[in-house]
């Protein structure tokens, strides 16, 4: 299983983009956005102690 540290290594090499978390309840929840217009294309997080990855792509 790919873990968390590795995506957002790839993700800093590939894109120069950082995770951000955002909110204070859920401290272990990570957005990734794009750097032209802010808009998510990641979120990880955990739920029920299970690990979610959620990527948007291109059609």
């Amino acid at each position: 299983m790919v873990k968390r540290e590795e995506i957002f290594k790839y993700i800093k090499e590939k894109y120069d983009i950082t995770p951000e978390y955002l909110w204070e309840d859920t401290p272990d929840a990570a957005v990734l956005r794009h750097r032209d217009n802010r808009k998510w294309f990641a979120l990880i997080m955990n739920v029920k102690n299970e690990e979610y990855l959620n990527v948007k792509t291109r059609a």
